[in-house]
């Protein structure tokens, strides 16, 4: 009787241990409450951003000689919270699903995780995490700036503003560095990550939208459909490369904000709901996502003006992405998935 006694005794500690450790594990993801039952933008104004197996040759770049509804979660580590319980079919290793056989665009969608506070004034034109720390450029004349975000709270922890005559667009990290675009300015901006201050500038022709810093190289859009490669610290152009797609009958020009994920270039395309992956060295157009049920939850939740979905970063701690639109009052949490 004494060593059954003893037994059952372990047994009763070893089950109030393992549903002590459930309830703790439980209580430490932000993420833990459900997700919002349906899944963001209205009119626009005219201003203005690898899977393995998907890189083709690099002659595809043209080189040139030119120089020049559920309530916002209350974590205050969003950027560091653990990765999202995925499906079983889709790896949290990468942020996108399978491609399939790669012939033809893949058609995929978002699905939100959460949403949080975002600035209903900000005019986003380019949207950034590095270091876990997320940082936003915002445009309009006499409004621009580059800022530093607390996600979960939509404060603006830092700013630095633009010259009126300035309009500011894309942005990205280069090690200690950001570099901002202007919309027509012909000047990119370069800041001192940790003060936001501007410690230099880069000369380049045409417009400038959207920007995102791939494995070697700088990849940037003018509003076109098609894509440069400029060098990081020089900002030396070193080719171009037009869009295409198979398959897909949206539209390949007004290529805007830009974020390089996993060798592959998500573009938001302007005036519409939809993000293109692309890759960058040979151009072609992988897949499409259809952001509309961004669009259509930020719309039944805003009271005042918005405009046009713009602002993606990739979150690599959780494979997941931050996306939110110009003068949305949300910022998404999402993660990208097959249509169904």
């Amino acid at each position: 009787m004494t060593r059954l006694g003893s037994t059952v005794r372990s047994l009763v500690c070893v089950a109030l241990l393992c549903a002590g450790c459930t309830s703790a594990s439980d209580e430490s993801s932000p993420l833990a409450s459900s997700e919002p039952a349906t899944p963001a933008v209205a009119d626009s104004t005219p201003v203005d951003t690898a899977p393995p197996g998907t890189t083709a040759p690099a002659t595809a770049w043209e080189p040139t000689a030119v120089d020049e509804s559920p309530q916002p979660q209350e974590s205050a580590a969003v950027l560091d919270a653990p990765a999202v319980a995925q499906d079983e079919t889709q790896s949290v290793t990468s942020v996108f699903p399978p491609l399939g056989d790669g012939t033809d665009v893949a058609r995929w969608t978002v699905e939100i995780i959460e949403w949080f506070p975002h600035d209903p004034e900000a005019f986003t034109q380019g949207l950034e995490v590095a270091g876990g720390t997320m940082y936003e450029s915002t445009g309009l004349w006499g409004e621009s700036s580059l800022r530093e975000v607390d996600p979960a709270t939509g404060e603006v922890v830092a700013r630095a503003g633009l010259a009126d005559e300035f309009f500011g667009e894309g942005l990205t990290v280069v090690g200690d560095r950001i570099l901002q675009l202007t919309w027509q300015s012909g000047t990119a901006f370069v800041y001192d990550r940790s003060s936001l201050e501007v410690v230099g500038e880069h000369a380049y022709e045409g417009e400038g939208w959207g920007l995102c810093l791939s494995s070697d190289a700088l990849i940037m859009s003018d509003g076109s459909d098609r894509l440069a490669r400029r060098d990081p610290e020089t900002f030396t152009l070193l080719g171009t490369v037009t869009v295409t797609a198979s398959g897909y009958d949206g539209r390949l020009d007004y290529l805007n904000e830009l974020e390089c994920v996993e060798g592959l270039v998500i573009a938001n395309v302007w005036q519409t709901d939809h993000l293109l992956v692309i890759d960058p060295v040979s151009g072609r157009a992988v897949a499409a996502i259809d952001a509309g049920p961004l669009v259509d939850d930020v719309s039944r939740n805003a009271s005042g003006d918005m405009d046009v979905l713009n602002g993606v970063a990739f979150d690599p701690d959780s494979a997941t992405l931050w996306m939110t639109g110009k003068l949305w009052p949300r910022l998404y949490r999402v993660r990208i998935v097959e249509v169904r």
